[in-house]
Formats: structure tokens, sequence, C-alpha cells
């Protein structure tokens, strides 16, 4: 299944460097979360979407400075063996083991001077205005957001 995870700058360096990171919340394109859109669950294409949407959503709301580290918002997809979260928000799964940079298919960032990464008072926003980085472009990823984050002048 692919599921859409949050993480930090500090978890990107730790998969750079051959570690794993546990996913303190994940989201995937379950039934429940297509039937809570009026989605057909067959649409994975755009289940996909509405996962890395609640992913995006939930880091939101559940970062503060030390865990967005330069402020930008950054989902991982990752292909993983997942079930759903009894109890949890629509979409949410649990991951039942850590997640290696073999293990994910892609990474979504918006910045901090982006609209998605501002989002505080819990709603939702469109995850369309997250850009998209192959696995590989990891070292560049990284170096892209740590200059974001320097001052300038």
């Amino acid at each position: 299944m692919r599921v859409y995870i949050p993480l930090s700058l500090a978890e990107l360096h730790q998969l750079f460097a051959g570690g794993t990171v546990t996913a303190a919340a994940a989201f995937g394109a379950t039934e429940e979360l297509c039937r809570s859109h009026d989605v057909d669950p067959s649409d994975t294409e755009f289940g996909e979407f509405l996962a890395m949407t609640e992913a995006a959503t939930s880091h939101v709301a559940n970062s503060d400075e030390s865990r967005v580290g330069t402020r930008c918002l950054i989902i991982g997809a990752v292909d993983v063996d997942a079930a759903p979260c009894v109890g949890g928000r629509p979409g949410e799964v649990l991951i039942s083991a850590p997640v290696g940079l073999n293990m994910l298919a892609s990474f979504h960032v918006a910045e901090a001077d982006s609209s998605a990464a501002t989002v505080s008072d819990g709603s939702s926003f469109d995850a369309a205005d997250l850009a998209w980085w192959a696995v590989q472009e990891l070292p560049e990823l990284i170096h892209h957001l740590e200059s974001k984050g320097r001052p300038h002048g």
C-alpha cells in the first residue's frame, strides 16, 4: 500500500545516512478515507492524493518548530504493508516496522513561504501545493531545504 508519512529535516538526514524512522502518523487510501470524501475506493490515484493531503494536514496540525526544522512540510510516500488504525482519523494507518530509504517512493515538500506550510487552524489544504522530489534527489533536497533555512546577506 502507498502510505504517506510526515517527516522532519532531521529524519531526512537519518534516512540519507542509512538509518530508519518510525512513523508517528501515516495515511493511506483506505476505503474509509475514500468514502468520507465520496470517492470511489477503486480510484487509487485520487485516494492516494487524499491520503497525502491527510498526512500533510496532520503534519501541520501537530508540528512545532523542533519537528518542522526549517519550517517546511515534508511528506514521504512509502510502499509498505499497513493496517487501518481502529478509532483513528479516516485514512490513518499503522505501519508495523521502521521505514528505511529503500521503502520510500518519493518526497512531497512545501517550503515555509508556501501557504501549505503555514496552515495552523487544523484545516486542510490542497496537496497540489506540494513539490515532488524523487528519492534519488534526497541529497539535493536536504541541501535545498538547509540553504532555504539559512539567513541571507
